[in-house]
């Protein structure tokens, strides 16, 4: 089963790079790309650092590196959210949000210290992605909602989906909850994706 773990956070990686240099250039937008991008290395990395094959040190490094790349990810759509709907211009909010992101990456950084790559370390990116995406990225594609922006909603719901899969269900003849979680972040990337793409199609005509 440790290579269907492999195969499904590699599923996350190749779903995000064809995203990458397909439907995200298209999209005129900058840092969300950079979160489709990140969020696919995150999964990459973390593959191989579920493999027992490798020293356990370096499987440990690796999912630690894994997490902190995923929090920026998370930072990245967060930012991507307040630039595209133009709060930006307040100060605060722009400050509110780098201190969220620190706070978030700091607590990562000292539960991993602790004990690096365990399941419970990973408690940080889970409340932070909560945050990020849930409390700036959704809220703000809720408030400004439009049918273009249903896709994107769609796709955090999926990742929060994910996310209690993730930390709630227990493993079932020999599925981990984390399998699907990662299939769920992947469908998760192409109807985000999908939406932000086809609402740039949109204002092109108008």
């Amino acid at each position: 089963m440790i290579w269907f773990y492999f195969g499904t956070n590699f599923f996350i990686l190749l779903t995000g790079i064809f995203l990458y240099v397909t439907w995200c250039k298209s999209t005129n937008q900058s840092i969300y790309n950079q979160f489709v991008i990140l969020t696919a290395v995150s999964a990459g990395i973390a593959a191989f650092g579920h493999l027992e094959i490798l020293p356990i040190v370096w499987q440990k490094g690796l999912l630690v590196l894994s997490r902190i790349v995923n929090i920026i990810a998370i930072y990245s759509f967060a930012s991507h959210s307040i630039r595209h709907f133009g709060y930006d211009k307040y100060s605060w909010v722009k400050k509110a949000n780098v201190l969220l992101f620190l706070a978030g990456l700091s607590w990562l950084l000292v539960l991993n210290y602790a004990n690096p790559g365990s399941k419970t370390a990973f408690l940080p990116v889970i409340v932070y992605g909560a945050v990020g995406m849930v409390g700036i990225g959704m809220l703000s594609y809720i408030i400004h909602l439009k049918e273009d922006f249903k896709n994107v909603v769609l796709g955090v719901l999926l990742i929060i989906s994910s996310a209690v899969i993730f930390k709630l269900i227990t493993e079932v003849d020999g599925i981990k909850p984390s399998d699907i979680s990662h299939i769920l972040i992947a469908f998760a990337l192409i109807l985000m994706t999908y939406g932000i793409k086809k609402n740039k199609q949109n204002e092109s005509k108008k």
